[in-house]
């Protein structure tokens, strides 16, 4: 019963807050998110609220994550950015630097604060000019925090180890188990260096599968307010993307592409760019992805076995 009256506090609060504004106060000091005790985080969450909120009437975004890759050393079932489905097509690839130069460019121009940018993939360490985006990252004043995602089994190369070596960066690591083979090896060689190094585990859910689901009105805004994916903004092709699901849907035609679920960097500008940008943080009755999608949440979402393992072509959705 204090379980429900609890949780649905805290829906009425992001109603009320909305969820840029809450991502801001919890995204201001990055050290919450490395808070080893519930004490910790909250202390530092309480101690942020006010440089958070202010954040927020600037240009502010709390968090995005970039794709630099869609080679992966392992192929996740449930992978949320859908490397498998882009396995079997044959669509695995690089992005062009230059390209990812520029999306970051038109990012800055837009903005005047990222609190967290997130590098992600595929796997970020195979790709070749990773130490190139991250320098532009971590001599940028607007970006606050620097990320890289990596699954634990590629060890990065000397440039990007150089690259890492930056008080703006953590390498935040996902233990996987076995799967994860080089993971005690390259913290090893990121503590020696001194880089800041994150474990994170997870609770996996059916993610990728997208599919219309005759989901009534109430029940596609309560998979929104919900959802921990709609969290996650993704810049891709100078576009602000609602989510992950909603980027990679888009690409490989899974869903249609839907213009309430991104923001057109090379369109939008001043405050018309803000009031697009706080709509991807809001709930939509336009909303497409989410009508086909079952939400990364505990509230809906099926769990699944944490990055169970597939073979390309072995049946997978595509």
């Amino acid at each position: 019963m204090k379980r429900r009256m609890f949780n649905g506090a805290k829906k009425i609060i992001k109603k009320l807050l909305g969820r840029r504004m809450i991502r801001c106060m919890l995204e201001y000091n990055v050290k919450r998110n490395y808070a080893t005790t519930r004490f910790t985080k909250y202390f530092f969450t309480i101690l942020f609220i006010l440089p958070g909120i202010i954040s927020y009437f600037r240009s502010t975004i709390p968090y995005i994550e970039m794709d630099v890759t869609s080679r992966c050393s392992l192929s996740c079932k449930e992978c949320t950015h859908f490397i498998p489905v882009y396995q079997n097509r044959g669509m695995s690839r690089d992005v062009d630097v230059t390209v990812l130069l520029e999306n970051i460019e038109l990012l800055m121009s837009r903005i005047d604060k990222c609190l967290i940018f997130r590098i992600t993939g595929g796997e970020p360490f195979l790709y070749e000019q990773l130490s190139v985006v991250i320098n532009r990252l971590t001599i940028e004043s607007k970006v606050k925090h620097v990320e890289i995602a990596t699954n634990g089994t590629v060890m990065p190369g000397e440039k990007v180890l150089e690259a890492l070596h930056n008080k703006k960066v953590t390498v935040s690591i996902s233990d996987y188990g076995v799967l994860s083979n080089k993971k005690a090896e390259i913290i090893k060689i990121l503590s020696k260096r001194g880089i800041l190094v994150k474990i994170t585990g997870f609770i996996w859910y059916e993610a990728n599968s997208l599919m219309p689901r005759n989901y009534t009105e109430k029940k596609v805004e309560s998979l929104f307010f919900n959802c921990i994916g709609s969290e996650f903004k993704c810049l891709f092709d100078s576009k602000i993307w609602l989510c992950p699901q909603a980027l990679h849907g888009s690409v490989l035609e899974l869903v249609e592409t839907n213009e309430s679920e991104f923001v057109d960097l090379r369109e939008h500008t001043g405050k018309d760019f803000m009031r697009r940008l706080n709509r991807l943080y809001r709930y939509s009755a336009k909303l497409t992805t989410c009508r086909n999608c079952t939400g990364v949440c505990p509230e809906f979402s099926k769990r699944v076995p944490c990055a169970q393992q597939i073979t390309t072509g072995s049946g997978i959705a595509n």
